[in-house]
């Protein structure tokens, strides 16, 4: 299944790039929920993600490949098999995949901001089903995804302070194999998204971090 790429912390390295990749579930019937950072009082706080039954709240944003801010359309369960929307994700014609066609519904205007809350246009609040399933017990990250974000964290050119925002590595098709040559890099997003939210998304790289419930 599609992980989104993120922005991470460490105390020793600061702000680095995990790309986007496809990873494998844990166990048939499993979806992931992507983590996202939020601004919360003081500062933003990263909210991890995890897998479960279902795809939960994730600060409203649009991650693309079928998350578009408000459940998830990339894909679904059926007879043991995961089925991809061929609507959302770039399906090779060939290698026996199982899939179907069904445009997302319309969320309003697709912005690319990467955090929620603060001065930023995304202000999208849980429902009260997605409140509900936050509180109960999911799965968190894999050791394949584990191992994928350390091999992150160990290339200096995935860093924020190396990088300045556009890591060399946006995204790739498999874990844990950090090739610039093979992996897409960051591109610059459209001229009209780019509307005064600089400081905005400077102040995110001061931010404080938490993993999974808010904690300083």
């Amino acid at each position: 299944m599609w992980s989104p790429g993120y922005w991470a912390w460490s105390d020793d390295e600061g702000y680095y790039w995990v790309p986007g990749t496809w990873v494998r579930p844990p166990n048939a019937g499993a979806l992931w929920t992507p983590g996202y950072w939020a601004y919360e009082d003081t500062g933003y706080f990263w909210h991890g993600g995890y897998w479960g039954r279902r795809v939960g709240y994730y600060g409203g944003l649009n991650y693309g490949y079928g998350y578009s801010g408000s459940g998830y359309d990339g894909g679904r369960w059926e007879r043991g098999y995961f089925r991809y929307n061929a609507a959302v994700n770039s399906i090779p014609s060939t290698g026996g995949y199982r899939v179907y066609s069904k445009p997302p519904e319309e969320q309003g205007e697709s912005r690319r901001e990467s955090f929620r809350g603060g001065t930023s246009s995304i202000h999208a609040e849980p429902t009260a089903d997605e409140r509900r399933y936050q509180a109960t017990t999911h799965g968190g990250l894999t050791p394949e995804q584990q191992h994928h974000e350390a091999m992150a964290s160990a290339a200096e050119n995935q860093r924020a302070s190396m990088n300045h925002g556009e890591p060399p590595v946006a995204a790739m098709s498999r874990a844990a194999t950090l090739d610039q040559h093979s992996g897409e890099p960051a591109r610059a997003d459209a001229p009209e998204r780019r509307h005064g939210n600089d400081d905005e998304s400077k102040r995110g790289i001061q931010g404080d971090r938490s993993d999974g419930n808010p904690k300083r």
